[in-house]
């Protein structure tokens, strides 16, 4: 069954607005309101979007309004549900229409109904059946939200694929699930206390009265400020546990939580009476709370034996999926072209320099704060052809833009160029972070830079782990690769990894870094790969015949001729005619299909080398190339296996 059909099914024929819902693995919980069904594709292509970082819900109902998803904004559901995580999802009774497994041992279902029903009558009977099935007592109440069926859960390694089990069960008539008076007194679903008690305490007398009581984990939760993208809900409820188990009433719980920095409740807008109904539940035992955890995430051996995920190319033989490190190299060296073709193939899913495949395509970020905005839009039209992207369109934001393909399909990068970000600043720092959980890219590309840590002294290990632990740290909450551009140090000598301008902690810190030395004869750069998780001894050569109107290039690694594939192919071509025969410039230029610059580049080398002659002849001055002995004996050379170039 697709999604489109499935939710087509559980959401019926009426028209609303319906919720999808994702959580990413650092926590962040995040929902959006669509109009049904209007905008069923929409959301079709969010929830495959979504998934390939992060778990995806849906609704169980629809809503009035797409301004908060609440009880109180709740239309009648068209289908009832369960949240089974017990074994044998056979023994759910009744049989639902639609079951599905989202991890190992976990299932969830849903009963679809002939007729939409009361939200109220709903809500009951829907807790009748997850008591009687003993489901997930969290999970049963209006505003529920279930994991969308065969889509990734990110709570498990190594990540599960969820299936759907059975899709042809019986759509049922309400009456007929409906449960008597007896059956309600036999699964003792007494309901929730709903109403909140009258002239509640304030905060400063439940802490006057019960404040000795509670332990000092309690206290500095109780005081402490939201991370920008901590987990609200976690927090809450391990606040609530710590209340509970100091044995506050429920009433001086609600209270604090109520108070408290992490009150998700007051943020979502949502009514008081939410909060006070899981204090009770909580109190009761009913809802289950999150353990205490210890402030250091420690991991045990069995855990840390069965992790298996090993690493994979983002981008094949030359950076890992997840990995930090450098593109380096002096001035000139190609290092920002190179950083931008590696965005946009990573970005487009074609292959870097036209040779790497993109194994895992996906949003990137790049800031840019050395080139200008016109330099780097001309570049990327030079780019399109070889990335076949074509037309290619813009979209500006203030100094920024993000690319077009075709008429309408925007290609999922953005540029952040020339806005003076600065990573030593706290509050811009803060921003970059807030736009890669928003974007949730699979790669971000900085460049340079030194041009983005002003007055940070790059000698010091001191003063710069910090700010490299930090940005690590976004590859460790948002599972991301990160590209940044940084020069040579002038003059330096020896190892390529040594080179890097400042403190050697600056390479201790990579873990997949390009190194990039530029000929000091023409426009070719060879590129060291330092990638610590896989062997790369080959470097990589790539000669510039143009960036800036046709993108023109030449890559191959290890050995190869001077000047590349151009110049073994002028020679080959210039061996089919005798001696002292002269030809056209412009015939070679057809026959070898170069660009004009890269023949010409080859022709005054030949030409240093005594291997042709070359003159203009007539009023025009057309260049005519005159073979020379000298090549001819080349030729002989290299067809004897004595070759006559020598390694780049």
């Amino acid at each position: 069954m697709q999604t489109r059909e499935f939710l087509h099914r559980v959401w019926g024929g009426e028209h609303g607005w319906a919720f999808l819902a994702h959580l990413d693995t650092a926590k962040n919980f995040q929902h959006k309101a669509y109009r049904y069904p209007g905008q069923m594709e929409d959301m079709v292509k969010d929830i495959e979007r979504w998934n390939g970082w992060a778990n995806v819900y849906f609704g169980t109902h629809l809503y009035k309004s797409p301004s908060a998803r609440v009880k109180e904004q709740a239309m009648a559901p068209s289908c009832l549900w369960i949240d089974y995580d017990r074994p044998n999802p056979e023994n759910i009774y009744p049989k639902p229409t639609i079951c599905w497994e989202s991890s190992d041992n976990r299932y969830q279902a849903v009963w679809l109904l002939e007729h939409p029903l009361d939200p109220e009558r709903a809500e009951q009977v829907n807790r009748y059946l997850t008591y009687k099935n003993k489901g997930d007592k969290g999970k049963w109440a209006l505003s529920t939200v279930l994991r969308i069926p065969g889509s990734v859960n990110y709570k498990y390694e190594p990540h599960p694929k969820g299936k759907i089990l059975w899709s042809d069960g019986p759509v049922y008539d309400i009456d007929s699930i409906t449960p008597s008076e007896q059956e309600l007194k036999e699964v003792k679903t007494e309901p929730v206390q709903s109403e909140l008690p009258k002239d509640l305490p304030s905060r400063d007398e439940v802490l006057t009265k019960y404040g000795d009581r509670l332990s000092s984990v309690a206290w500095k939760k109780l005081q402490a400020t939201p991370a920008p993208n901590e987990d609200w809900s976690e927090s809450l409820w391990q606040l609530a546990r710590l209340l509970i188990e100091a044995k506050l009433p429920s009433v001086a719980i609600y209270v604090l939580l109520r108070d408290c920095p992490w009150n998700k409740y007051k943020r979502d807008g949502r009514p008081s009476e939410h909060l006070w109904q899981d204090v009770v539940r909580a109190h009761k035992g009913e809802a289950q709370l999150p353990e205490i955890t210890d402030a250091i995430p420690w991991i045990g051996l069995n855990t840390l034996m069965s992790y298996n995920r090993k690493p994979e190319w983002l981008v094949e033989g030359i950076w890992m999926e997840s990995n930090v490190g450098w593109i380096a190299g002096q001035g000139k060296s190609y290092k920002s072209v190179l950083s931008l073709d590696l965005a946009l193939s990573v970005a487009s899913g074609n292959a870097f320099l036209g040779k790497y495949a993109v194994n895992k395509p996906g949003p990137v970020l790049m800031i840019q704060e050395e080139d200008t905005t016109w330099r780097l839009a001309n570049r990327l039209r030079a780019m399109r052809h070889s990335k076949d992207i074509d037309p290619l369109g813009f979209k500006s934001y203030g100094t920024g833009f993000t690319l077009t393909a075709g008429k309408e399909q925007d290609l999922p990068i953005h540029f952040a160029i020339g806005q003076g970000i600065n990573l030593v600043d706290r509050e811009w720092f803060e921003k970059i972070e807030a736009s890669i959980a928003a974007h949730k890219p699979r790669m971000i590309v900085l460049d340079p830079w030194f041009h983005m840590t002003p007055g940070l002294d790059e000698f010091k290990a001191s003063e710069i782990a910090k700010t490299l632990i930090e940005i690590k740290q976004w590859r460790n909450k948002y599972d991301c690769a990160i590209v940044i551009v940084h020069h040579y140090n002038k003059g330096a000598g020896g190892d390529s990894r040594n080179k890097l301008y400042g403190s050697q902690a600056l390479y201790s810190w990579s873990e997949n870094s390009l190194f990039v030395a530029r000929s000091r004869e023409d426009n070719t750069v060879v590129i060291e790969r330092d990638i610590k998780d896989a062997l790369t001894t080959e470097k990589i050569n790539v000669c510039f015949n143009d960036i800036d109107t046709a993108y023109s290039f030449e890559t191959w690694e290890g050995k190869a001729p001077q000047g590349g594939g151009a110049y073994e192919a002028i020679i080959a071509f210039l061996s089919n005619f005798t001696m002292g025969q002269s030809i056209p410039r412009e015939e070679i230029v057809k026959a070898v299909d170069y660009s004009d610059k890269q023949v010409s580049r080859v022709l005054v080398k030949l030409s240093q080398e005594g291997l042709v002659t070359s003159q203009a002849k007539g009023r025009g001055g057309k260049l005519f190339i005159t073979v020379q002995p000298k090549l001819k004996e080349v030729v002989r050379q290299e067809q004897k296996g004595e070759y006559w170039y020598d390694e780049l």
